[in-house]
C-alpha cells in the first residue's frame, strides 16, 4: 500500500510538472480581436461604434475589424466572414470569436476579460516593405506549448481607418475591413513537422487607400470552437517607406482670370519628390507642396502632378480640370481738374456702364472734391459680370487744385506761348515762333497751391528762359507774367 501510494505521489507530481511546464510557455495575448458584422446604412451600427470607442478610450487591449454587409464597403472577405460566424442580423459583434450582445456593456466587457486572461499557445511576428503597391509580408508562427485541435487557420487581414463618411451623426469610418489574404476563409497551419511556420505573402494595394490610416491584423482561430487563439497587429507605417499615389484639390475648380487658385495637395504615401505642371498656370511648373497659381486667360486647363520616393512613382493627370472664366474689359475716361470748394461730382466715366465706384471721399457714384481737399486722390471703378461673378477693377488719379489763388483762366497747350522742358532739377521756357512777348515774372506752384519758384525779370524779349527747379513733383502749375498777359498752365511731367 506504501508503494501505491508513492508511485501515485510520483504521477500526480510529474503531472503537475508537465502542466506547470507547459503554462509557463505560455505567453499572454498580444491584442484581443474584436470582429464585427456593421454596415453604414444601420442605426444601430452607428451606435456600436460607441460601445468601442468607450473600450480604447478605457484602455482595453483591442484591434477591430469591421466586416461591412451590403454598403459601398462591402467586399468579398467580410462575406465570407459573416458566413464563417452565420452574421444574420447587423451589428453583430464577437470578440476573442466569441458572439457577445450587441449594446450591452456588461457582455462586451466579459468576453473580453475571458479573452485577455487566457494565456496562448502561439505567438506571431512580422516583417515586410513595399515595391511600388505591393506589401512583401513575412509572418512567424511558432507554438510555444502543446495545443490539441482539429484544425487552426491562420488569417491576415489589413484595415483603413479614418475614411470621411456621414452616417448617423458619425463623419468617419474606422478600422473597415479592405482585404484577407489569401480571402476571408484563412489558411490551414499545421505544425505536425514542425513547430514554427514562415509564411510569405504579397499583398496588393489598391490606390484608393491610404496606408497612413491602416493597420495589418494576424490571427490564430481554432476552426471548431472559433476561440481567436493569437492576435497579433503592426501598423502599415512600420513598413515605411509607404508607396505613394498622387492626390489634389482645390476648393473650387472655376475660377476667373487674373485670380490665384491655391492647389491642395492631398496626396499620400512618404512623398519625398513632387512635381506639378499647369497648362496656362502662372508659373507653369511647381515643385511646392501646396503652390498658388494665376491663370491670366480664359479657357480650360489640364493640371498634372507626380509624386515619388525611393520605391514608388504616380502621376495625376486631369484634363480640363480647370476653368478661367473672363473679366470684364474696363475703360476709365480722364477727368478733368477739379477745384478745392467744388462739392459733389457724378462719377459716369467707368464703361461698361453699371459698374461700381469706391475709394475715399466717394459715395454713392459722386466723388468730393472738397471734402476730399487739395492732393492727388486714386478713384476705383469695378465691374462684375452676374453670370460669372468674375469681376475687374480700374483705377485713375484725380487731381484737386487750390483754384482760389490761381483764379485766371486756365490756357491750353494751343494757346499757351511756350514749350517748357525739365531735365532733372533744371526748367527750360522756349518763346514759340512768332511771338514777341516780354517776361516779367515767373511762377511756379505744385498742386496744392505752394509757392516752388518766383522770380522777377527785367522786361526783355528772350527766346529762352532757363533756371533750377529742385522738385521731384511730377504736377506743375506755370504762371507766366508778361507786358502784354498772364499766362497759366499746368503741366504733368
Amino acid at each position: 500500500m506504501n508503494l501505491t501510494y508513492h508511485f501515485l505521489r510520483i504521477l500526480v507530481v510529474a503531472i503537475f510538472s508537465i502542466i506547470s511546464m507547459s503554462a509557463f510557455s505560455q505567453i499572454a495575448m498580444e491584442k484581443v480581436l474584436l470582429e464585427m458584422g456593421t454596415a453604414t446604412w444601420s442605426y444601430n451600427s452607428a451606435q456600436e461604434v460607441e460601445l468601442i470607442e468607450a473600450m480604447k478610450e478605457n484602455g482595453l487591449n483591442i484591434s477591430v475589424i469591421n466586416y461591412h454587409l451590403n454598403d459601398s464597403y462591402s467586399n468579398q472577405a467580410g462575406n465570407q466572414r459573416a458566413n464563417y460566424y452565420s452574421i444574420q442580423n447587423i451589428p453583430f459583434p464577437i470578440i476573442g470569436g466569441k458572439i457577445v450582445i450587441a449594446g450591452s456593456d456588461f457582455s462586451y466587457n466579459e468576453a473580453y476579460d475571458e479573452a485577455i486572461n487566457t494565456l496562448s499557445s502561439f505567438s506571431i511576428s512580422s516583417t515586410g516593405s513595399f515595391l511600388e503597391d505591393t506589401l512583401f509580408l513575412d509572418v512567424y508562427i511558432e507554438k510555444l506549448a502543446d495545443y490539441e485541435s482539429d484544425s487552426i487557420s491562420l488569417y491576415i487581414a489589413l484595415t483603413e481607418s479614418n475614411i470621411e463618411q456621414e452616417w448617423f451623426g458619425l463623419s468617419k469610418v474606422d478600422e473597415v475591413e479592405r482585404i484577407m489574404t489569401p480571402d476571408g476563409n484563412g489558411m490551414d497551419i499545421d505544425f505536425t513537422e514542425n513547430s514554427t511556420i514562415h509564411l510569405q505573402k504579397k499583398i496588393l494595394f489598391n490606390n484608393s487607400w491610404n496606408p497612413e490610416n491602416m493597420e495589418m491584423l494576424v490571427f490564430l482561430q481554432n476552426d471548431t470552437s472559433k476561440q481567436v487563439l493569437q492576435c497579433h497587429t503592426q501598423d502599415i507605417i512600420n513598413f515605411a517607406p509607404l508607396p505613394v499615389h498622387a492626390f489634389f484639390n482645390v476648393t473650387d475648380t472655376i475660377s476667373c482670370e487674373k485670380s490665384m487658385v491655391s492647389f491642395q495637395n492631398q496626396s499620400i504615401g512618404n512623398i519625398e519628390n513632387t512635381h506639378w505642371i499647369f497648362s496656362g498656370g502662372s508659373p507653369s511648373e511647381s515643385t511646392q507642396i501646396n503652390p498658388d497659381i494665376q491663370y491670366l486667360d480664359a479657357g480650360n486647363y489640364t493640371v498634372s502632378l507626380a509624386v515619388s520616393n525611393s520605391i514608388s512613382t504616380d502621376t495625376l493627370v486631369v484634363p480640363d480640370y480647370i476653368h478661367i472664366n473672363p473679366v470684364p474689359d474696363l475703360s476709365f475716361e480722364v477727368f478733368d481738374d477739379f477745384c478745392h470748394n467744388q462739392t459733389t461730382h457724378l462719377l459716369t466715366e467707368g464703361s461698361p456702364i453699371g459698374g461700381a465706384y469706391f475709394g475715399l471721399f466717394v459715395d454713392t457714384g459722386y466723388f468730393h472734391p472738397e471734402m476730399a481737399g487739395v492732393g492727388t486722390h486714386e478713384i476705383y471703378y469695378t465691374y462684375e459680370y452676374e453670370s460669372t461673378h468674375c469681376a475687374d477693377t480700374i483705377s485713375q488719379l484725380a487731381q484737386v487744385f487750390l483754384c482760389d489763388l490761381l483764379n485766371e483762366p486756365r490756357n491750353n497747350f494751343k494757346d499757351f506761348p511756350f514749350i517748357i522742358t525739365k531735365n532733372n532739377q533744371q526748367i527750360q521756357l522756349n518763346l514759340k515762333e512768332g511771338n514777341t512777348l516780354h517776361i516779367t515774372d515767373i511762377h511756379i506752384f505744385d498742386i496744392s497751391g505752394h509757392l516752388l519758384y518766383h522770380n522777377t525779370v527785367t522786361p526783355i524779349h528772350r527766346k529762352t528762359y532757363t533756371f533750377p527747379l529742385n522738385t521731384d513733383n511730377p504736377f506743375l502749375i506755370f504762371r507766366v507774367t508778361t507786358i502784354e498777359s498772364i499766362f497759366i498752365i499746368k503741366l504733368q511731367f
